[in-house]
């Protein structure tokens, strides 16, 4: 397939492989990496927490991922959590969203794809 549009000012096919070949390989944190990445620290942490509610905050991409894998297993969920997506900075959502939990018994976890959101 040839790429044809110019949306990111990328100039050729030669290009795009370059920028992914280049995140692959780099420093950055990249999504391509994430199936080798060790997530035993994760686990262990997500194991400890004896919250019933869990509030995930991010907007847009940010929290998009961990939203669509929640519905997606969804059915076979057996709801030991209530697990719920705050995605706006509307603040009559906000406080709507929040005054249906409790707040002293809910785990808050903030996402952002950028890792540069100011939280």
């Amino acid at each position: 397939m040839k790429y044809s549009k110019n949306f990111y000012q990328i100039k050729s096919n030669q290009e795009i492989f370059d920028k992914i070949k280049s995140e692959r390989d780099g420093d950055k944190v990249g999504y391509y990496q994430l199936p080798e990445q060790d997530t035993s620290e994760i686990k262990a942490y997500a194991a400890t927490i004896a919250k019933k509610h869990i509030m995930v905050i991010g907007i847009g991409g940010s929290s998009l991922g961990a939203k669509a894998i929640y519905e997606f297993l969804l059915p076979a969920n057996s709801k030991l959590k209530n697990l719920s997506f705050l995605e706006t900075i509307d603040p009559l959502k906000v406080n709507y969203s929040l005054d249906k939990i409790d707040l002293n018994n809910t785990q808050f976890v903030f996402i952002s794809k950028s890792g540069d959101t100011i939280v």
